[in-house]
């Protein structure tokens, strides 16, 4: 019986990483680079968006519930949150919130396409050797 290991054929490992390679190509690339520059600026603007209107939602009702103080401060939260300027702040805020995660994942998307390229390019180099 003979233990030692089997030489390896390097021809079923070729045919797989040619399979791979077409998975993501160098257009998808720079792409993904081109995507990744561009959206920085626009994640910078969808946060601040993000943060203003939720802060403009704080604003709001504590605006409406300062008309209603009179009442006590439970009732006038109530009444604040159950206005119309408070349910369209809180519309503003999730749409703001929205764009910001939609854009986070196209990145997200993007990075892992660049990795998998990454993956893919040293899996080649090392079938070479």
């Amino acid at each position: 019986m003979n233990w030692s290991s089997p030489k390896r054929d390097r021809e079923p490992h070729n045919d797989v990483v040619t399979q791979v390679r077409d998975i993501v190509t160098d257009a998808d690339v720079d792409e993904s680079l081109d995507f990744l520059r561009d959206v920085a600026e626009v994640l910078g603007d969808q946060k601040g968006n993000m943060i203003r209107n939720e802060e403009l939602r704080r604003r709001v009702r504590s605006q409406v519930a300062n008309q209603y103080k009179r009442l006590g401060l439970e009732a006038a939260a109530r009444i604040a949150e159950a206005s119309d300027q408070y349910r369209r702040a809180i519309e503003d805020q999730v749409e703001s919130a929205a764009a910001y995660e939609v854009s986070r994942a196209k990145q997200k998307f993007h990075e892992i396409r660049i990795e998998v390229w990454r993956t893919i390019q040293a899996t080649r180099r090392a079938a070479r050797v």
